[in-house]
C-alpha cells in the first residue's frame, strides 16, 4: 500500500502539486465564500432566502465568482488525471469575466461601500482573482484562442445585462449605479453596455496574447540550441 501511494505522487512533478493544490484551494475557499454570503442575512441586507438568492445572481461579483470555479474545478480534474486541456475558451471566458470583477470593484466601487474590504468581500474581489491569474500564466495554453471564437467572450455580459433589467423592472433595485436606467440617460446607460463590453473584449484579448508570447520565445529557445 505504501509502495502505491508513493508511486502515485511520484508522477506527479512539482508544478503538478503545487497547481492542484492551488486549484483545490481555490475551488474550496470560493465555494464556502459564497456559500457563507448567501447564509448570511447582513451579507445581503435581508431575512428572505428566497430574495437573498435573486440578489445572489444578480451581482456580476458572484456569478463572475461561480464561473471561475467551475472552470477551477476542471483544470483541478485536468491536473489530477493528467488530461490535456480541452476548455482554453471557457477558462479564457472564466478569467476575463472574473478580471473585470476585480478591475470595476476596485477601481470604482470601494468608495461607495462601508466596509469594501471585508474578509469575504477581499477573498472574492482580490485574492480569488490575483490566483486564478497566476494560474493561467503558470499553466497557460499551449493554443491560442482566435480572435473570432473571443468575440464570443460578450455574450454572457449581454445576456446578465438583459437579466439585470428584467429583475430591475420588477424589483426596481439594480445591482450597480452605471447600468441604472434611473440613474442614467439611455445614451449614458448604452455608452457604459458597450463599453463594459469593450473592455470584457479587450482583457480576453490580452490574456490571449500570453500562450502567443510563451511559444515565441520558446521558439527563439530552441533556435539558439
Amino acid at each position: 500500500m505504501k509502495k502505491s501511494i508513493h508511486t502515485t505522487i511520484k508522477k506527479y512533478s512539482k508544478k503538478d502539486i503545487f497547481l492542484i493544490s492551488l486549484r483545490l484551494f481555490y475551488v474550496i475557499s470560493g465555494i464556502l465564500i459564497i456559500l457563507t454570503g448567501f447564509l448570511d442575512p447582513n451579507t445581503f441586507y435581508h431575512t428572505d432566502m428566497g430574495i437573498r438568492l435573486i440578489i445572489l445572481v444578480t451581482l456580476f461579483t458572484y456569478q463572475s465568482n461561480l464561473i471561475a470555479i467551475v472552470s477551477m474545478g476542471n483544470s483541478l480534474k485536468n491536473s489530477i488525471k493528467h488530461e490535456k486541456r480541452t476548455n482554453n475558451i471557457f477558462r479564457l471566458f472564466a478569467l476575463s469575466y472574473l478580471t473585470l470583477t476585480f478591475i470595476i470593484y476596485n477601481l470604482f466601487l470601494t468608495g461607495s461601500i462601508t466596509n469594501p474590504y471585508s474578509f469575504a468581500s477581499l477573498f472574492l474581489h482580490v485574492i480569488l482573482p490575483i490566483l486564478l491569474i497566476l494560474d493561467f500564466i503558470i499553466d497557460t495554453p499551449k493554443i491560442a484562442v482566435s480572435f473570432k471564437k473571443s468575440i464570443y467572450i460578450i455574450v454572457y455580459p449581454i445576456i446578465y445585462f438583459i437579466w439585470v433589467l428584467i429583475v430591475g423592472y420588477f424589483s426596481k433595485w439594480y445591482p450597480y449605479h452605471f447600468i441604472n436606467p434611473n440613474m442614467n440617460s439611455k445614451i449614458g446607460l448604452f455608452f457604459n453596455v458597450i463599453l463594459l463590453l469593450i473592455l470584457t473584449l479587450l482583457i480576453g484579448n490580452i490574456y490571449n496574447l500570453i500562450p502567443k508570447l510563451k511559444n515565441k520565445l520558446k521558439t527563439r529557445h530552441n533556435l539558439h540550441y
